[in-house]
């Protein structure tokens, strides 16, 4: 906007104001969003958005009135708009520089599409890392990544966050300048992220990072992290004395969550129960029933099936809607030789999600409790177009051949299960088995007639 128009637009409100009370509210906008964003210890620009066009209609109403003086004084002609006319050029002039500075700013290549495509191109997606706000955007399940968290007015709530510590097991941190520059701005304020900050910048290597001259948008750094930074025993003293009174704040409790599930899709399940029960400890009421979730699915692929089953019925005991959970408790009890509870819950588990991946687990269920008829009449619910039919259809001529004595049907289902599976190594194995037992049946055939 530029100074000149700021001021103007400033003598403008006051021009704005005398016009009566309709018109308060809107002078009282900018003068609320100026005062109140220059009372916070970052002044954010953006803040002040919504009042840039009312402080432009003052500035326009003060040349206005300018205008207005001259000609009350008699002066005519090009005299009289000489003086509006100084002001409103001004006014233009003054902020263009920056205005087209800003236009081949923002016609250069973004830096987070560039970060992006260097990562996409360089760094494997089973790399995990940790992204910083205003860093490359991804998707969820598009890579192992962990958005760390960060609030620009309550940074005290989620400032356990900001130790170094927790980089044990990433590999990079994509670091965005424009969150440690608020920090280091006012580092008397910020002393714990300035040393997080000083940490990363003096032990992990910049690999890339945005050129200023050639890109815009906000400065990105990729960062290699050492590949050891800390212990278990370290990570686990240092977040009991952070949060040895739980602060329940749900932000810092989803970066726990988030940390889990990293390291859970890389089979990593150490480090995912290490952060499950870290995210416990904050107390975070809505998040704690998927935490407890995420703990009991670390904990069974652990083969740790009593404490499994544990975790899995504490977070039903808080949210016992949750198919998840009651489909891990059901495979922490088979596990533990509760047959028919685990039965029951896999039901559960399928009444609250219909996914037809559960299906498989009640058939296995009733297989294993001898109930075969029960487990076919289950495998056959699995509709023809379902992803999980190849695999009900297999699991359902293993129940007809070797346990019902009815080849004949588990021909079929081979057959079918071979057509649909879509490993083209179990396939062929599916159909070499089905052409097996065609043959001990024709032989069987020959045999039954050869003794008549």
């Amino acid at each position: 906007m530029g100074w000149p128009a700021y001021l103007l637009g400033l003598a403008g409100m006051g021009f704005l104001w005398r016009l009566g009370r309709r018109a308060h509210p809107v002078a009282l906008v900018p003068a609320v969003m100026v005062l109140a964003n220059g009372a916070l210890r970052a002044a954010q620009e953006r803040y002040v958005l919504v009042a840039i066009p009312i402080l432009f209609m003052g500035t326009a109403l003060t040349i206005w009135k300018v205008l207005d003086w001259v000609r009350a004084r008699g002066i005519a002609g090009a005299p009289a708009i000489a003086a509006p006319a100084v002001l409103g050029v001004l006014a233009i002039a003054w902020p263009l520089p920056e205005f087209l500075a800003l236009r081949h700013s923002l016609a250069l290549p973004d830096t987070r599409h560039l970060a992006r495509r260097w990562i996409n191109e360089k760094i494997g997606t089973d790399r995990p890392m940790a992204v910083e706000l205003y860093g490359p955007v991804f998707q969820p399940d598009e890579r192992a990544i962990v958005i760390w968290p960060f609030f620009a007015t309550q940074v005290p709530l989620v400032r356990p966050a900001y130790h170094h510590e927790w980089l044990d097991g990433l590999q990079y941190y994509i670091l965005s300048r424009e969150i440690s520059r608020r920090f280091e701005a006012d580092s008397a304020s910020y002393p714990t992220e300035v040393a997080y900050y000083g940490w990363i910048r003096t032990h992990a290597p910049v690999v890339w990072e945005t050129d200023p001259r050639t890109s815009s948008g906000p400065e990105i750094e990729i960062r290699k992290i050492p590949d050891t930074v800390s212990t278990r025993a370290e990570r686990d003293t240092l977040f009991a004395r952070l949060e040895g009174v739980p602060t329940h704040i749900n932000r810092l409790a989803l970066w726990c969550v988030d940390s889990a599930n990293l390291y859970g899709r890389l089979s990593r399940f150490d480090r995912a129960e290490e952060w499950a029960r870290r995210g416990l400890m904050v107390d975070a009421y809505r998040l704690n029933p998927r935490l407890w979730g995420t703990l009991a699915y670390s904990l069974l692929n652990q083969n740790r099936f009593a404490e499994a089953e544990s975790a899995a019925a504490h977070g039903i005991a808080l949210a016992p809607g949750e198919g998840p959970l009651r489909l891990y408790h059901a495979m922490a009890l088979a596990e533990l030789g509760r047959k028919q509870d685990a039965l029951q819950e896999y039901e559960m588990a399928f009444g609250i999600t219909g996914d037809d991946r559960v299906i498989l687990n009640i058939g296995a269920a009733l297989s294993d409790l001898g109930r075969y008829e029960e487990a076919v009449t289950a495998l056959s619910k699995v509709a023809p177009d379902s992803p999980q039919r190849g695999t009900a259809r297999r699991d359902m001529a293993v129940i007809l051949i070797n346990h019902l004595n009815r080849p004949a049907e588990g021909v079929d289902a081979l057959h079918e299960a071979a057509s649909l599976i879509t490993d083209p190594r179990e396939a062929q194995a599916l159909r070499d088995e089905a052409a097996r037992i065609e043959a001990l049946m024709r032989r069987d055939g020959a045999a039954v007639r050869g003794g008549k």
